[in-house]
Order: C-alpha cells, then sequence, then structure tokens
C-alpha cells in the first residue's frame, strides 16, 4: 500500500498543473468572499459544496491520469538487471545513429514481446545497438524508480534522442522527459555548466536530490563524458556509472576517489 501512495506522491509531483488548478479554482472563491459577493452564511455553505465538488472532480481526473499512465508502463522481468540503489533521476549522453525508423520498429516489437511473452531477447538485442544501446540499458536498468530523465543530446543526435524519447514513453510514459541541448560536444568547459546547472536547478524543480539522481557517462562525446565527470567528483551525492565495453557489458558504478 505504501508504494502505491509513494508512486502516486511522485506522479503529483511530476504534474504540478494539478495543485495549481486547484489552488487557482479554490482561491477565486476565496476572492470572490473577501471581495464580498458571497456575504450570507448560507452562500458560504453552497461555496462550501462546491469547492468540495471540484476537489472530487480534480481527485478523479488525476487518478484516471495515474492508472492509465500505470497501466501503460511494462514490467520487466527479472531477468534483466535491476540496481540495489534505486534512483529517481537518471542523466544520459546520447550518441548518433544511423536508421531511426528501424530502431523504432525493433522497439514495438521488444515492448510486444515483454508485454504479452515476459521475453527479453529483443529488448537485450536492443542494448547491443551501436549509438543507443547503451542508453536503452541504463534506462531499462532504473526504469522501476525512474521519474524523470535528462538527456544530453547534440545535433548530430537528434534521430538518436527521437528513438530514446519513443523507447521511454512505449515502457514507462509517466518518466518526465527532459531535453539538454549540448550545442558544442567537444568544448568540456560548456558542458560541464550545463550538467552543472542540472544539478543546481533543475533537480530542484523536479523536487529531486542530488543523492536521487544518478549519471551515465558511457554515451555522447569524450568531453561530454569528461564534463559528467569533473561535476559530479565535486560532490559525493552525485553519483555515476558506466556501461562494461565487453562480449558480456554490464552497468558499472563509479565509486568517488
Amino acid at each position: 500500500m505504501n508504494g502505491v501512495l509513494d508512486e502516486f506522491d511522485r506522479f503529483f509531483k511530476m504534474h504540478p498543473s494539478y495543485s495549481f488548478l486547484a489552488n487557482l479554482l479554490i482561491g477565486g472563491f476565496l476572492i470572490n468572499i473577501l471581495a464580498g459577493y458571497l456575504p450570507s452564511i448560507f452562500s458560504v455553505s453552497k461555496l462550501l459544496k462546491y469547492i468540495i465538488i471540484i476537489l472530487i472532480l480534480i481527485v478523479i481526473v488525476c487518478s484516471s491520469h495515474f492508472v492509465y499512465l500505470k497501466s501503460k508502463t511494462i514490467n520487466i522481468p527479472k531477468t534483466i538487471p535491476a540496481p540495489k540503489t534505486k534512483y529517481k533521476g537518471l542523466i544520459v549522453s546520447i550518441s548518433s545513429i544511423k536508421d531511426k525508423g528501424d530502431l523504432i520498429n525493433r522497439i514495438n516489437c521488444a515492448r510486444d514481446s515483454v508485454k504479452n511473452k515476459n521475453d527479453t531477447k529483443e529488448l537485450e538485442l536492443l542494448f547491443k545497438e551501436r549509438g543507443v544501446g547503451q542508453t536503452l540499458r541504463a534506462i531499462i536498468y532504473h526504469l522501476n524508480s525512474l521519474d524523470v530523465c535528462w538527456l544530453l543530446c547534440t545535433e548530430q543526435s537528434l534521430a538518436a534522442k527521437e528513438v530514446v524519447e519513443h523507447f521511454i514513453k512505449q515502457f514507462k510514459p509517466s518518466v518526465h522527459i527532459k531535453i539538454v541541448s549540448i550545442e558544442d560536444p567537444f568544448n568540456l568547459k560548456s558542458t560541464r555548466k550545463i550538467v552543472r546547472e542540472i544539478y543546481l536547478n533543475e533537480l530542484k524543480r523536479s523536487n529531486l536530490e542530488e543523492r536521487e539522481v544518478i549519471s551515465d557517462i558511457t554515451g555522447g562525446t569524450t568531453p561530454m563524458s569528461g564534463a559528467i565527470i569533473l561535476e559530479c567528483n565535486s560532490s559525493v551525492d552525485r553519483d555515476m556509472q558506466y556501461t562494461e565495453q565487453n562480449e558480456n557489458p554490464e552497468l558499472i558504478d563509479i565509486e568517488h576517489p
């Protein structure tokens, strides 16, 4: 029960529009009271009924949205490794690809295989795909707890960015995708500044703390990976990982010096 409540709480935080709508409507009614438009006790009691009805409607809409997104989430079989530490946020760099259309079709096939047959073969083949395989692996690895994913992409990797977005929406549409543009992927200094902005400001906007976010340094250019490493080393709460490049690749946590 607590797990469901935690998920609902995270969902509500990720969709502040519901809170804003409730505050706007209730605030509007209260302003009317203060302005003297509803001075009688009868009017005030009637107003309270309206407020309760509106709040119930907002809860119903919010709950329906939550249930819908939850129903679209694909449960990943336990044969796929999962992390010991659960992270709500993930920062990944995206490399370029060749055939977007083919990858989109393969992602759809992988989704159907996992959903209908509990078969991960198609999914694991995607992990080996040059350019985005390591990114897809990292996303699936953290999928169960993932709420926010920052995609660091360049002009050359826009097609790959669309593929990764499609992948996330097919497996867990409730994840909030944030696109971060890297104008010069070979400029370590400017890229580090962008990564710093994510940690200093973007995390707060997403109601996350540094210890709840992990950065993957496998994708992107070498300067992009270097920028992430340098920025993460400035705080012990900024965890990192990478995909080991061998015949049996796996995600490795990077320990702080």
